[in-house]
């Protein structure tokens, strides 16, 4: 399978794109600056870079079923933000998708058509 090189010059272009992108999502709060896990709640709960709190029931995630508190509790922020990581485990979940998750589907299509 041959490999296709990207040139230098469009990965130049495409630089202050991404950096755009990554700062408008960070002022809609799609990145989280911090994570942990409430063991009474049972629930993680995201920092997000907007300052709001999010929390979510672990119940909600199969690939942490059966997973211990202990091993819960080792949740990391990926360092841009975009993704909870759990090492250990081999479980990386998106952060954009997780908060798109926990709105209806009929609700994101109406308001897709509405923007």
């Amino acid at each position: 399978m041959a490999r296709t090189r990207v040139p230098t010059a469009e990965i130049l272009r495409q630089i202050p794109v991404a950096r755009a992108l990554e700062a408008r999502e960070r002022k809609e709060g799609k990145r989280a600056l911090a994570a942990s896990y409430d063991r009474t709640s049972r629930r993680i709960m995201l920092e997000l870079t907007n300052g709001h709190l999010f929390g979510f029931p672990v119940a909600v995630i199969p690939a942490l079923a059966g997973v211990t508190d202990e091993q819960l509790a080792r949740v990391e922020a990926s360092p841009g933000g975009m993704g909870l990581r759990w090492e250990e485990l081999d479980v990386d979940i998106s952060v954009p998708g997780l908060l798109m998750s926990t709105i209806g589907r009929s609700w994101k299509v109406r308001e897709l058509a509405r923007v």
